[in-house]
C-alpha cells in the first residue's frame, strides 16, 4: 500500500504541482503556495512522526573528513561545468582557464 501511495505521488505531484502554483501565483501572490503548503507540511511531518518506527537502533558513525571533501570539489566541478557549458555549448574545444 506504502509502494502504491508513493508511486501515485510520484506521478500525480509532477502534473498538479505546476499547475497548483501557477493557478495560486495568478491569483493571489507566489508567497501564499508556502503558506498554503505550511499545514500540509506539518500535519505530514506529526503524522510521520507518529507512524514512523525506529528500524534498528542508532548508531554512532565517524565523520570521514576525506569523503566530504571529494564531494565538494565534484559538485563544485558539476556546476562550474554546466556553467560553462552553458556559455560556450557542449561541444566547444575552447580552453576554460584563463
Amino acid at each position: 500500500m506504502v509502494m502504491e501511495l508513493t508511486t501515485s505521488l510520484t506521478v500525480i505531484t509532477p502534473a498538479l504541482g505546476p499547475t497548483f502554483g501557477k493557478i495560486i501565483a495568478s491569483t493571489l501572490n507566489w508567497r501564499y503556495i508556502f503558506i498554503f503548503l505550511l499545514p500540509i507540511l506539518m500535519i505530514s511531518f506529526i503524522a510521520g512522526s507518529f507512524s514512523i518506527e525506529q528500524g534498528k537502533p542508532v548508531e554512532k558513525v565517524k565523520f570521514d573528513d576525506t569523503s566530504v571533501i571529494f564531494i565538494m570539489i565534484t559538485f563544485v566541478g558539476i556546476v562550474y561545468g554546466f556553467s560553462r557549458a552553458g556559455e560556450l555549448g557542449w561541444t566547444s574545444i575552447v580552453n576554460s582557464y584563463p
